[in-house]
């Protein structure tokens, strides 16, 4: 029996191991806990083994690995049924990323319930749940029922420097029309964190990317705007330093900053270098993204702008069509902050501004323009 509760503990060890380092070290860490549990032969181990497989397939695109539609989870006690939150949480999370409607999504979250008395495993995965259904609103663009229910988080789990929560409260405060205040929160956990270290983690891309996002989010809505907003933005963007091989999360990441300087560039009239940043866009969205419709209609959309002013018409036409095509099968998506808000309406403005038809007006979210100097 000790031996049995040393390997378990060793499982664990392992497990927990994977959530730290590169892709390598992940890979190792939860290969070891593999192969005790298969010495180990328990059910619920074994499952709980091959979810954290299926969790960084996901993350990194790995092809042998268990679907998560296969794996069982007996839920035989309290931790395995927090295992099996978790395996709701993956499927959910892989429905998001197909584009899946929200109301599939959330029948998919309502798999899962605590057993009373609860848990604190289950407390935890109950606050993840939540959290990622609060995301869903967001993604509907339903900002200000996501902004209530986040702030709600905020105000109840009393940290507010957990930086998913924080940064996607902050994130869609821009998008219900308050960019200042994200700034400056955003600033100041920023500078905070670079007290600490040196600005490449994780946690450091997504601050900077956020409150980048924020600085161009304040632009396109402020009246009259200033140009210095851009400036700031850009250098956040421009200082991220990216690992060599990059996760699912920061492909993202990094698809967020390229379509952020591609934006920067167009509204500062650089273009030459907005089209290249738009193209490593859509080469980015292409790595992360099972569909890349709404990117698409972005990045055509900015880049036959773009063409237009630099008189290649014919180029810029051939992009439009595009993007009016892109545009009548996805409309706006809103998983990205701005992208299917004040980026497409400033793109929108700018075509109407040129006697051009807006692609995207009849979708408008109603943020307004700020016209252009």
């Amino acid at each position: 029996m000790l031996e049995w509760h040393i390997l378990e503990l060793g499982i664990d060890a392992c497990l927990s191991a994977s959530n730290f380092g590169d892709k390598p070290w992940k890979m190792v860490a939860v290969a070891y806990a593999d192969i005790i549990a298969n010495m180990l032969g328990c059910a619920d181990i074994s499952a709980r083994v091959q979810l954290r497989r299926a969790s960084l397939a996901r993350l990194y695109k790995a092809e042998s690995a268990p679907n998560s539609q296969n794996i069982q989870i007996p839920r035989t006690n309290k931790r395995s049924n927090a295992d099996f939150g978790r395996l709701v949480m993956l499927q959910a999370r892989l429905q998001i990323e197909q584009r899946v409607p929200s109301k599939t999504i959330n029948q998919t979250l309502d798999q899962f319930s605590a057993v009373s008395p609860v848990s604190e495993l289950e407390k935890s995965v109950q606050l993840e749940i939540n959290f990622l259904r609060a995301k869903l609103h967001r993604y509907d663009g339903k900002f200000d029922i996501a902004t209530q229910i986040l702030e709600g988080f905020m105000q109840a789990v009393r940290y507010r420097t957990h930086n998913m929560i924080m940064i996607h409260y902050y994130e869609t405060l821009c998008e219900s029309g308050h960019p200042a205040t994200a700034i400056q929160i955003l600033k100041y956990e920023l500078e905070e964190l670079l007290k600490k270290e040196n600005g490449h983690s994780g946690s450091a891309r997504r601050l900077k990317l956020a409150l980048g996002g924020s600085y161009l989010m304040k632009f396109l809505t402020d009246r009259p705007s200033c140009f210095s907003l851009l400036d700031q933005a850009e250098g956040l963007f421009q200082s991220i330093q990216w690992p060599p091989e990059r996760s699912i999360v920061t492909n993202h990441n990094y698809y967020v900053s390229k379509a952020s300087l591609g934006m920067i560039c167009l509204l500062k009239s650089q273009g030459e270098k907005s089209l290249t940043y738009w193209d490593e866009a859509m080469e980015a969205a292409r790595d992360c993204f099972p569909k890349t419709g709404h990117a698409e209609t972005l990045i055509h959309y900015a880049q036959s702008e773009v063409l237009y002013r630099l008189g290649r018409h014919q180029e810029a036409t051939a992009k439009r069509a595009v993007a009016q095509e892109k545009f009548a099968e996805y409309g706006r998506e809103y998983y990205f902050l701005g992208q299917g808000t004040a980026w497409l309406d400033t793109l929108d403005g700018l075509a109407t501004d040129s006697e051009r038809q807006a692609i995207a007006a009849d979708g408008s979210n109603g943020l307004g323009l700020v016209p252009l100097q």
